[in-house]
């Protein structure tokens, strides 16, 4: 019985050997690895710019008088390396700007759309955009507006605009 016993376990180490001289002859005994290096990772730059940005305003208007109005072109620029997302905006401060019928500044683009300040205009790398800016002084405006002052800064608010470009360069 001992002797079935250890020729059964001589045949199970034997079988076991003959398994792993199997599976042992079927892998690769070739290796091969590669490395590359010098991998440069770059952030983008996102910048963006009004054209008289550093001059003197865009206006510079006295004597208003109610039903007044006129226009100036604005250019919007992307200098950066990134496509932006912007909306653009006029602040206007000072008592013309207030009460029932203030000063009014609107923006058109070249095919005469208004250009809301919710609604996101988009610029590509190098691309420039020229709105135009409006202001009006209502006919309804009445003696309360005699005398005063407004003044207007342009805001210009940019942000970073995923594309799939940017995710298959």
């Amino acid at each position: 019985m001992k002797k079935n016993r250890n020729a059964i376990l001589f045949a199970i180490f034997l079988s076991l050997i003959g398994a792993l001289l199997v599976v042992g002859t079927s892998y690769a005994f070739f290796t091969d690895s590669a490395q590359g290096n010098n991998n440069i990772f770059l952030a983008g730059n996102l910048q963006v710019r009004i054209d008289q940005e550093n001059e003197p305003g865009y206006f510079n208007i006295s004597n208003l008088l109610p039903g007044d109005s006129g226009s100036n072109t604005i250019t919007i620029s992307n200098p950066g390396t990134l496509t932006l997302s912007y909306n653009i905006m006029a602040d206007l401060t000072g008592e013309l700007a207030e009460g029932a019928h203030p000063l009014v500044v609107t923006f058109r683009d070249t095919e005469d759309n208004p250009v809301l300040p919710e609604n996101q205009r988009l610029l590509a790398p190098d691309e420039e955009e020229t709105l135009t800016i409006i202001w009006q002084m209502p006919i309804e405006a009445g003696n309360e507006y005699q005398g005063k002052t407004a003044q207007m800064g342009i805001i210009v608010q940019a942000s970073q605009r995923l594309t799939l470009a940017s995710f298959m360069q």
